[in-house]
């Protein structure tokens, strides 16, 4: 990516960050609505990742990802939170 190209990207998600519709960065950036389109879809995974948002699990199979959760929780909670039943 070319340093014209890296600051278009970034003018386009600092306007996206702060909900700008495509049409008014479209004019001031002077770009395609695929290009914008495209940055945006990216942004939103890279703050998905950072936010740490986690897909919903189902409950017949425990991921590594859930599992470092859980047990980094207490462990009622843990169990709370994953539907382990207490024997009786």
């Amino acid at each position: 990516m070319t340093a014209k190209n890296a600051d278009k990207h970034a003018q386009i998600e600092n306007m996206m960050n702060h909900s700008i519709p495509w049409d008014v960065i479209q004019k001031k950036v002077g770009c395609g609505k695929s290009m914008i389109r495209r940055i945006s879809r990216k942004t939103k995974m890279q703050s998905k990742n950072s936010a740490g948002r986690h897909r919903l699990l189902t409950p017949r199979k425990e991921t590594k990802a859930a599992r470092d959760i859980r047990l980094g929780l207490s462990k009622s909670a843990a169990n709370a939170s994953f539907g382990v039943k207490k024997p009786d």
